[in-house]
């Protein structure tokens, strides 16, 4: 351990910071604790030094490193760090080692110190090295001085080490000179060897001229420390011609150079700038002592003129010539204070001359300050305005510390002087000469006293502010001259002052020199001392001005925000005209950026806004700009709302966030307006509210953050001021006891038109309903809620769904939303959704206050109001789910509202015991109640006694439509009286709707029970069902209850009348069957007039006749052709039944058009104007953007598809020839172009990628199939187009050849091949393969091969031995693409009349309007004619009279009617010459290459 002690604690010094890591982290795992490690050093302490000796004395740089492989230069930087870790390990031992452990080793400890090689290190060359010895040398002049040899130490430290470069050891060093001349100041005297040039004194200023060489500060505090002990003859020592150094005690005309060597160090461009106060306060302290040296008054006058006076000037009035006298500004008022003491006590003559020729400078600065046209004007007013500060503050200062009556009374002399000149200069040169006014506030200002001694200068002053300042406010001085007035306040009338100058300011014509003033008005520290109505005018001016565009006037508004001395009503002025542009749009976005540059720059604005009272409202309308459009608008809003928002939330602010996040959410439920915030806006601020309070506090924050019963009241009370649509009635339980309601009187203070609503058209009612579901669903607010609060919002989330629910049923213009704004109805069936599912989890999670709403809403339904009525309906609503989740547990209140007589239930309470009777627990009560009602109902005269009538069969109905089977329980003989006795009083035509209604609607419960009970009163219901029909005039809401329940008791008569039921029935249906068709018929016209789109009760009645239709024969349709109006209809299900009937009656018909085009040359096959009319033009995109796809598919839509589907219909069963009249007319009124044109807008060219129709079966299309309406108007788009391929394939090519976009008639024939021609070329093919085995037998025998992989169509008519064949290719783009005939083997004709029968076999297939094939067999007759004529010696051809030049220049439209319209058959005999295979062949050539 002693050998290797050594090395190993050097290692702790090495400055290389691996090894020194490595030495510490070995140390700690060894020796982990500090007592450990202290007897380490001070066991080992003997081999310690002992390594150290050695390596200082033994080592060099050869016997540390082999210089075989190790470079001179890591050899030397190795042999360093070995002496400076050796040199610093003694070090640590004489600074840690205690005096005891010290002693015992105090020979070796001596023999190291006395050792000279350690010493001659102090020179070293390196840096480490250096610093190593001088921290040796001051812990050994601290701890055992007696040990060194002083003049080792003098020859060494000072004469060896002065003069080098002490780069990197300078602070060390001073610190170690300083302690050895503390501690032996003879070591520059008696034991210092040098003389001459190495004299000590010139030593010493070799070592201070070179300043700090980059050392801490504190290298001057140790310089100051070393030269205040170094001994006189060496601080006094001066130069002589010779060179040789003189010291005397007469220094008159002496030079010093010890101080010139330190204001050298200073002034060294290497010397840094954070160094200079030390610097200079050491440069000072050297200056005392050379000055207090000085006996003689002309040597003291010498030297502070030469060596402390330039300070003080360079300080007032800067100059290169005295550059070298800078004084860091951040310390020059201490620093110059402490020279210009020492010059006023050491010569006041010299200091009051030099005082005097200061002034006078100053004085001519002001006289001779450049005029405002120079270029130079602004820095010469500055410069003035700076010397005159740092004067009057140096002053100040100078009286502060040493108040002498001679010091006051030279200042006195040169202030009188200066600001007369100033105040004289400003008078003459109207202001101009701003230093000049600087230089009055600048004396006002530090040096008051002095001035208030002097009543000249007090009376100078204050005329000047009376008589002239005035006139100033739009000179450049205006600012000093604003702040002047502060300083003077006591003194004159300002006010009077400030009015007469701001006067003429506002009279001067707008300039920047008018802003300047006007800002340093309302930036001055004294502008409340000013007229405050004349400021407010003037920031109200310029504050319109920036609103309306001058970005100028923000400058002045921002003075004002930013003075803290601005007046508050200044300020509130401000934030009142801001509010109130951001609420106007015209000058919004200025407003916003106004507030937010106000906000960011001024926090006493910010302030204001936060503890203003309107600060709720600002917030509020901030938070609604953020969602606007304007992304400027939105962004600024955001910015300020956020400042805002964390403002109000810090601090003292808190509760004032907590106040305006409550009023904000009240605000913007309680009141909507077009400006109301967003819902989701309001439940932010709810969150944070109720996650920011305190455990404790959030019952109180849950309450203040719900509306109140009061708000519920408010906010729902405008919808129940009118009764409910009487088409509700099928879509709730009570039915037509909504008849019954008594709608309150039409009070002239209320009106439904004016009930607010935000920007979205929500109500006030909607906006809660909205807001609590979101806020209960997403916080866990509801626990912290009050039982009464729980059992309040459950009650009024469940009423407001009713009123929701009614109002998406049938849209009402007086409802909870703005029917007419887009998507609204969807947005408001998501938030039903939501708030019907949280109430579904209270009912199975929190039963207890569901209950407790559930009996506030049935105490709410007595009487017959709207309110008692939508009460009744939530009630039920509960109750019945609350019943299937829970079972049937009777509440107390029903037991004892039931418990009454049945003849008394429901008078004045049909409501509320109609929502009882809807869920009642008492199956028993309830089955003998049902009984009751029948009995009574049988006996009673309906017409008589409407009210009583209406009121039991309400209740029966409640009853028979639960789902306990009720029906089952009564005795079938008393259902039969009461079906008999309804029946008879149905006869009478004066029976009110509603009792028939809910007649109807009883028997269809009643009826299956007695379906096996014979009797002629089966007659009478069949009867009375078209007989109701017959009887509706002119539609009306009120009809579709009793349409509804009558369509219902026709479903369940034709069900029980195709069971197993009794024969009386079953005739009476069989002999009314015809009626009830044309009823049915006649009821589908009677209400195709009105869209069901958004009506759900008109649109169930409608689904429930279609369904109807549907299900009867076409052959019973009386007039058929009179329902084309009805696709017109805007009920796509009433176009759905009539498209039905149709699509099987045309078909049907055609073969009699047929026969009578075959009887008849002159008949024309038409098709029904109806129906051509609803094909004229497609849907405009107007209607297709307001329509919903969502739904279904829009009804003008719908009509114009599926009238297109009824016209491809006509193909269906009719003859090539009527098929021929039919093409006709769709070409003549131009029609398949505007159904094509749409196709492709919807499946390619407007979607940026084409419908893929691969997964559809194309050519099978059933209406509202598909998932989504889109996919079934896709689906019927392609199915059309493909149609009209089959089936006008002419005109289908025609419009794509003339597409007027080359980019579309590529996408249409690529699609098409895709998709549509396969599924053609296989129909055409298989009609062929169909159609060829019944050729072989014919009198010409054809043979027909298909192959359908290659699309072709072999054709051979054996001629004799041999065959004669030709080959149909269709191309994979058939039938846009024309198909080719090909010649395979010629038999018996010549070559020129071969291809004239093939060019007509291929003119008769590409131009033949017959689909299904009908071309490709219409081809193969035309050859097989050809052919078989020629055999007979005929020839047969398609004649065609027009010129070939008419064909090329005629249109490609009129192409398929020239050549098939005009043409006629003709047969010639064999030999005759015939040009028209010429011609033909050349007019078919022509078009292909065209």
């Amino acid at each position: 351990m002693p050998k290797i002690i050594g090395p190993w604690l050097a290692g702790l010094y090495d400055n290389d910071r691996s090894v020194s890591r490595a030495a510490q982290e070995s140390l700690k795992q060894v020796f982990p604790s500090e007592e450990k490690l202290s007897n380490l050093w001070r066991l080992y302490l003997a081999s310690i030094i002992v390594y150290s000796l050695d390596a200082i004395t033994k080592e060099t740089v050869n016997t540390l490193s082999d210089e075989r492989t190790t470079s001179p230069d890591d050899a030397a930087a190795k042999h360093t760090r070995v002496l400076a870790t050796a040199l610093s390990l003694v070090t640590h031992i004489i600074d840690t080692v205690t005096a005891g452990d010290l002693e015992k080793h105090k020979t070796l400890l001596d023999g190291f110190l006395a050792e000279d090689k350690v010493w001659r290190l102090a020179s070293h060359a390196d840096a480490f090295v250096r610093r190593s010895v001088y921290k040796l040398l001051a812990a050994a002049l601290i701890k055992s001085e007696r040990s060194l040899d002083m003049k080792t130490i003098s020859s060494n430290i000072l004469a060896s080490s002065l003069h080098i470069d002490q780069l990197g050891s300078a602070f060390d060093y001073a610190k170690a000179v300083a302690l050895v001349t503390q501690h032996c100041p003879e070591v520059w005297t008696k034991y210092y060897s040098g003389s001459g040039k190495k004299s000590a004194w010139r030593r010493l200023c070799q070592f201070l001229k070179k300043g700090s060489r980059g050392s801490a500060p504190d290298y001057w505090s140790q310089v100051t420390t070393l030269l205040s002990h170094v001994p006189d003859t060496v601080f006094r020592a001066q130069s002589e011609d010779d060179g040789v150094a003189k010291q005397t005690e007469d220094a008159t005309s002496l030079q010093f150079p010890i101080l010139e060597a330190v204001h050298d160090g200073l002034c060294s461009k290497d010397e840094p700038r954070t160094n200079l106060p030390a610097a200079w306060t050491a440069y000072l302290d050297v200056a005392a002592r050379v000055q207090s040296k000085l006996a003689d008054k002309d040597a003291t006058r010498s030297f502070n003129n030469e060596y402390l006076l330039p300070i003080v000037q360079h300080y007032i009035i800067s100059s290169n010539e005295w550059s070298k006298w800078s004084i860091p500004k951040s310390h020059q008022s201490g620093l110059v204070l402490k020279p210009l003491l020492l010059l006023w006590q050491s010569s006041e003559a010299l200091m009051q001359e030099a005082w005097c020729d200061v002034s006078a400078k100053i004085v001519e600065h002001i006289k001779t300050s450049l005029p405002e046209q120079s270029k130079g004007y602004a820095r010469s007013q500055e410069t003035i305005s700076d010397e005159s500060r740092r004067w009057y503050s140096l002053q100040a200062s100078a009286i502060e510390e040493n108040d002498s009556q001679s010091m006051r009374r030279v200042f006195v002399q040169t202030l009188v002087s200066e600001l007369s000149v100033a105040i004289e200069s400003l008078k003459t040169r109207n202001g101009k000469p701003y230093g000049a006014a600087a230089t009055v506030v600048a004396a006002l200002q530090l040096v008051p006293d002095l001035i208030n001694d002097v009543a000249e200068l007090n009376n100078l002053i204050i005329q000047f502010t009376r008589d002239d300042i005035p006139n100033l406010f739009l000179s450049p001085s205006a600012p000093y001259i604003f702040t002047l007035l502060g300083l003077v306040n006591d003194k004159v009338d300002v006010k009077q002052v400030y009015a007469s100058g701001l006067k003429s300011l506002e009279e001067a014509p707008e300039s920047v020199t008018k802003w300047n003033s006007l800002e340093s008005v309302l930036s001055s520290d004294y502008v409340a001392l000013a007229d405050n109505d004349v400021i407010s005018r003037v920031v109200d001016g310029y504050l319109d001005a920036a609103l309306t565009g001058d970005s100028n006037g923000w400058r002045l508004v921002l003075s004002v925000i930013q003075n803290p001395a601005a007046p508050v009503s200044l300020v509130n002025g401000v934030y009142s005209t801001l509010i109130d542009a951001i609420s106007t749009d015209s000058r919004m976005l200025a407003g916003i950026h106004g507030m937010l540059l106000l906000i960011q720059k001024g926090h006493r604005f910010l302030q204001v806004l936060v503890s203003s009272s309107d600060a709720p409202q600002l917030l509020s309308r901030l938070l609604y700009l953020a969602d606007s459009p304007n992304e400027a608008v939105a962004q600024g809003a955001q910015s300020i709302s956020a400042i805002l928002e964390r403002e109000m939330s810090s601090g003292k602010s808190s509760d004032q966030a907590s106040r305006s996040r409550r009023e904000i959410i009240s605000t913007g439920l309680e009141s909507p307006t077009a400006d109301s915030l967003p819902i989701e806006t309001l439940l932010r601020q709810a969150r944070t509210l109720f996650e920011q309070a305190e455990d404790s506090n959030k019952a109180a924050v849950a309450t203040a953050i719900l509306p109140s019963e009061t708000h519920w009241r408010e906010a729902l009370s405008p919808f129940f001021s009118s009764a409910p649509n009487p088409s509700l009635a099928i879509t709730n339980p009570f039915g037509c006891a909504i008849s019954i309601i008594e709608s309150p009187p039409a009070s002239p203070n209320k009106n439904m038109q004016s009930v607010p609503r935000d920007a979205a058209g929500f109500s006030a009612a909607l906006r809660m309903l909205s807001y609590v579901t979101k806020l209960l669903s997403e916080t866990n607010i509801l626990p912290c809620c009050k039982e009464e609060d729980k059992s309040l919002i459950c009650e009024k989330l469940t009423l407001t769904l009713q009123l929701a629910g009614d109002q998406l049923a049938v849209p009402s213009p007086n409802g909870l939303w703005d029917i007419s704004l887009p998507n609204a109805d969807i947005e408001v069936a998501n938030i039903v959704t939501e708030t019907q599912n949280l109430v579904a989890e209270w009912m199975h999670e929190r039963p207890e206050f569901v209950k407790s709403a559930q009996q506030r809403l049935l105490e709410m339904c007595e009487g017959p109001s709207v309110t008692s009525y939508y009460n009744a309906r939530a009630y039920s609503a509960m109750s019945v789910e609350m019943r299937e989740l829970h079972g049937n547990v009777p509440a107390e209140s029903e037991t004892t509202i039931l418990q009454r007589p049945s003849k008394s239930l429901g008078v004045g309470s049909l409501f509320q015991i109609s929502a009882l009777l809807t869920a009642a627990s008492d199956l028993k009560r309830v089955t003998r109640l049902a009984s009751e009602f029948l009995a009574t109902l049988t006996g009673l005269d309906l017409q008589a006694d409407y009210g009583e009538a209406l009121r039991l069969l309400v209740l029966l109905n409640c009853l028979l439509y639960r789902q306990d089977d009720i029906v089952s329980t009564i005795p079938q003989q008393r259902i039969v009286f009461f079906t008999k006795h309804m029946v008879s009083q149905c006869q009478a035509s004066s029976l009110a709707d509603p009792i028939r209604t809910e007649i109807f609607r009883a028997l269809v419960v009643a009826l299956p029970y007695i379906k096996g009970i014979y009797g002629d009163f089966w007659e009478g219901i069949i009867n009375i069902v078209p007989k109701v029909w017959s009887q509706l005039q002119g539609f009306t809401d009120s009809d579709i209850p009793l349409i509804n329940a009558s369509l219902r008791l026709l479903a369940v008569l034709k069900a029980l009348a195709t069971q197993d039921s009794n024969d009386d029935l079953q005739e009476s249906w069989t002999d009314s069957v015809a009626t009830f068709h044309g009823g049915l018929v006649a009821l589908l016209k009677y209400m195709q007039g009105v869209s069901d789109l958004s009506h759900q009760p008109q649109m169930i009645t409608n689904e429930l006749l279609s369904r109807q239709l549907a299900r009867m024969p076409t052959k019973t349709v009386p007039d058929p052709q009179g329902l084309y109006e009805v696709l017109a209809s805007n009920s796509v299900a009433l176009q759905l039944s009539a498209y039905r009937i149709l699509h099987d009656y045309i078909p049907n018909s055609q073969e009699q058009i047929s026969i009578d085009k075959a009887l008849s040359k002159d008949y024309i096959a038409r098709m029904p104007e109806e129906l051509l009319s609803l094909i004229l033009a497609a849907p405009s995109d107007e209607v297709l953007l307001e329509a919903d796809f969502q739904r279904s598919t829009p009804a003008p839509l719908q009509s114009y598809l599926l009238s297109w589907k009824l016209v491809f219909d006509h193909w269906r069963g009719s003859s090539y020839s009527v098929q021929a009249d039919y093409a006709t007319a769709l070409k003549d009124g131009e029609y398949l172009k505007n159904l094509l044109d749409f196709t492709f807008e919807h499946l390619i060219t407007g979607r940026s990628r084409p419908v893929d129709p691969s997964k559809l079966e194309i050519m099978e299309f059933t209406p509202d199939q598909e998932d989504t309406p889109e996919k079934d108007l896709q689906y019927f788009l392609t199915h059309l187009y493909a149609l009209s391929l089959i089936c006008v394939p002419n005109l289908s090519k025609l419009w794509w050849r003339d597409s007027t976009s080359r980019q579309t008639m590529l996408a249409v024939e690529s699609w098409t091949e895709k998709h549509i021609s396969p599924l053609i070329i296989a129909s055409e093919l298989n009609a062929v393969s169909s159609w060829g085995p019944s050729q072989a037998d014919a009198e010409q025998p054809l043979s027909v091969k298909v192959s359908t992989s290659t699309r072709e169509v072999t054709a051979s008519i054996p001629i004799d031995e041999q065959t004669m064949s030709i080959a149909i290719r269709l191309p994979s783009a058939y039938p846009l693409s024309r198909a080719v005939v090909e010649s395979i083997h010629r038999v018996g004709v010549d070559e020129r009349k071969w291809r004239n029968w093939i060019i007509t076999t291929q003119g008769v297939i590409n131009f033949s309007s017959e689909g299904n094939g009908g071309s490709l067999i219409e081809g193969l007759l035309a050859w097989r004619k050809n052919v078989t004529a020629t055999l007979k010696g005929k020839f047969i051809h398609i004649f065609i009279p027009s010129p070939l030049r008419s064909f090329v220049a005629s249109p490609l439209a009129r192409e398929r009617n020239e050549v098939q319209g005009h043409g006629s058959t003709m047969v010639r005999d064999a030999g005759q010459e015939d040009t028209f295979p010429e011609t033909f062949e050349l007019y078919y050539q022509t078009r292909l290459s065209r």
